[in-house]
């Protein structure tokens, strides 16, 4: 399945109790951590992520559409100054292909429920950071597994001691002499 992600991206700062308390210091570190933690997890997962948020900054103006921070699949969207972020998700889902492939990701109960009654799945923001701790952890895991594995010697001759290649060496050449016979 290709997983789409739709993240209501101010809901989830709102919401998620890992990022909520971030939010509730520094607005902007929050919903940086947000986009660092998407990031990763479109890195790691090749998932399609699209996070939304209201359109406008703190100081009136409008923000660049559709910027990606260079990560293949991530889209991080502002909604227009008329609409509101849960009505671009609503958009995306409703002309979604495949709406069983939309992921939205929202602890606003109307958005998820109008969302699953269009055939998309649904999931709160704390299920969400939970995921993609749980994904990361996975691949870090898998990476240690694969680096342990790099480093250990291919051939039986790296893993023995030098004392032992020693003896084999000396068993090798009784065993060839043995071979040989007497009267070599």
């Amino acid at each position: 399945m290709a997983e789409h992600y739709l993240v209501d991206g101010y809901n989830v700062l709102h919401t998620s109790s890992v990022l909520r308390p971030l939010a509730l210091r520094d607005f902007e570190a929050a919903r940086e951590s947000l986009v660092e933690k998407l990031v990763r997890f479109c890195s790691a997962a090749n998932r399609a992520v699209t996070v939304v948020f209201d359109g406008r900054n703190t100081d009136g103006t409008r923000r660049a559409q559709g910027e990606t921070r260079g990560v293949p699949g991530l889209v991080i969207q502002y909604a227009p100054p008329q609409l509101s972020a849960d009505t671009v998700i609503e958009r995306i889902v409703y002309t979604a292909r495949h709406r069983l492939d939309c992921v939205v990701v929202s602890s606003d109960r109307g958005l998820r429920d109008l969302c699953r009654g269009m055939g998309s799945l649904t999931m709160d923001a704390d299920h969400f950071i939970r995921t993609v701790r749980e994904f990361q952890g996975g691949v870090k895991e898998e990476i240690g597994r694969t680096a342990r594995a790099a480093s250990k010697p291919a051939l039986l001759e790296d893993r023995l001691s030098g004392d032992s290649v020693r003896l084999l060496e000396e068993m090798r050449a009784r065993l060839d002499q043995k071979r040989r016979g007497p009267s070599s």
